[in-house]
C-alpha cells in the first residue's frame, strides 16, 4: 500500500474527480457518456447505469452476408469462402415449413485465377401452384411474379421484403443481405447456415448428420445442379497475379487508416482486409475497382451495423474508380448528398 490522496471509501476516481458509483460515465465506441444515456446494440437498447451498460436482451434478426469473391458470413457470424462455378442454395426453409422459401445464387467466373462472383439472386416463396419467384440479375431490371414481394430502392440498395419474416438487401452487384425474423431461428438451412447461434455446425450437408470440416465440401453439398463441377481452392489470387499485388495492398490499406480507426475496437479489420486484398488481386479480367470497392463496402457495412457509420465513399480510394456501380454511388445526382448511413426508408413527398 502507499500514503497520499485517494478517494473517499463509496466513490470513483475518474477525470481527476472522485465520483458516487451512480455518476460514473460508460464509454462505448471510445466515446464516454453519462449515466442515463442510450445507445443501441444490434436490436437491443442499452442504458448507462453506474459505469456499465445495461442491455435488453430482446432476440435479433439473423444476417447472412455475401460479397465479392464470393466470401461468405453465416448468420451466425461464421465466414468462410467458396468459389464455386453453379447455382447455390444460400438459405432455404427447412423441410415441413408452413411459409416454405428459397435463395439461391448463380455464381459464375470473374477472374483467370478461378475466383468466381455472384451474377443473379433467385427468391422464391411457397410451393406448387402457389409458388412465387424474383429474380435479381446484374444489369437487368428486376422480375417478380407474385404479389408477395414488396421492392423499394434507397441509397445504393435495392430491398425486397416479404410478408414471411425474409428480407433481401441487394447493391446491384455482388454483395447481398439475407436477413431473416428471429422466429426462423433453426429453421433454415443452406450456404447461409442453420441460424441456430452456434457457429460450430454451420457446415451442416444436406444429408444432416455431423457438419463437415472443408469449406469446399460444404459449399458443393449445396449445389443446385449435380451436373456442375466441384469448387476449386484458390488460396493465394495475389500469388497468381503479382503484378496485381502492390496496388492491392495500397489501396486495401484504407481500412488500416485513421478514417476506419473509429471502427476498429468494434469491428476487427483484419479478416476484411485479407478479403479485399484477396478480390483485388483475384480480378483480373476487369470489374477490378468494382472488386475492391466492393471489399471496402462490406466492412463498412459492418461499421453501420455496428453502431459506428463511416464517410468513406468521400475519399480519393473509390472516386478514381469508372465502374458503372461505384461511379454513380459517388456522384449523387438530383441535388442529393453522400451520407454514410441513411434512412432505408427515406422521406418522400408523398411519406
Amino acid at each position: 500500500c502507499i500514503d497520499g490522496c485517494h478517494c473517499p471509501e463509496g466513490t470513483y476516481l475518474h477525470g481527476g474527480q472522485c465520483l458516487a458509483h451512480a455518476s460514473c460515465p460508460c464509454v462505448s465506441h471510445g466515446v464516454e457518456y453519462p449515466p442515463g444515456s442510450h445507445i443501441n446494440s444490434d436490436c437491443n437498447d442499452c442504458e448507462c447505469v453506474s459505469g456499465k451498460w445495461e442491455c435488453t436482451t430482446e432476440p435479433c434478426e439473423g444476417i447472412c452476408t455475401t460479397f465479392g469473391d464470393p466470401h461468405y458470413k453465416t448468420f451466425d457470424g461464421k465466414m468462410y469462402e467458396f468459389q464455386g462455378d453453379c447455382d447455390y442454395v444460400l438459405a432455404k426453409s427447412k423441410d415441413g415449413a408452413s411459409l416454405p422459401f428459397s435463395v439461391t445464387a448463380e455464381n459464375i467466373p470473374c477472374g483467370t485465377s478461378g475466383v468466381t462472383c455472384t451474377k443473379n439472386i433467385i427468391v422464391t416463396l411457397g410451393s406448387g401452384a402457389n409458388r412465387q419467384r424474383l429474380s435479381l440479375v446484374r444489369g437487368q431490371p428486376i422480375t417478380a411474379d407474385g404479389t408477395d414481394f414488396t421492392i423499394r430502392q434507397a441509397g445504393m440498395f435495392v430491398f425486397v421484403s416479404t410478408p414471411i419474416g425474409l428480407t433481401l438487401q441487394w447493391d446491384k452487384g455482388t454483395r447481398v443481405y439475407i436477413k431473416l425474423l428471429p422466429a426462423w431461428k433453426g429453421y433454415v438451412e443452406g450456404l447461409c447456415g442453420n441460424f441456430n447461434g452456434n457457429q460450430m455446425d454451420d457446415f451442416t450437408t444436406p444429408m444432416g448428420g455431423p457438419p463437415v470440416t472443408m469449406a469446399n465440401t460444404f459449399g458443393d453439398s449445396w449445389k443446385v445442379h449435380d451436373y456442375c463441377m466441384d469448387a476449386v481452392v484458390v488460396e493465394d489470387t495475389c500469388a497468381l497475379h503479382p503484378n496485381r499485388q502492390a496496388w492491392a495492398l495500397r489501396k486495401c490499406a484504407i481500412l488500416k487508416s485513421d478514417i476506419f480507426r473509429p471502427c476498429h475496437s468494434e469491428v476487427p479489420y483484419q479478416p476484411y482486409y485479407d478479403k479485399c486484398v484477396y478480390d483485388a488481386c483475384g480480378c483480373d479480367s476487369g470489374g477490378d475497382c468494382e472488386c475492391l470497392c466492393t471489399a471496402i463496402a462490406a466492412y463498412a457495412q459492418e461499421c453501420n451495423l455496428a453502431g459506428v457509420p463511416i464517410k468513406w465513399r468521400e475519399q480519393e480510394i473509390c472516386l478514381i474508380c469508372s465502374c458503372f456501380l461505384y461511379r454513380t454511388a459517388m456522384q449523387c445526382e438530383y441535388g442529393m448528398l453522400y451520407v454514410a448511413c441513411s434512412s432505408s426508408c427515406p422521406k418522400t413527398c408523398d411519406n
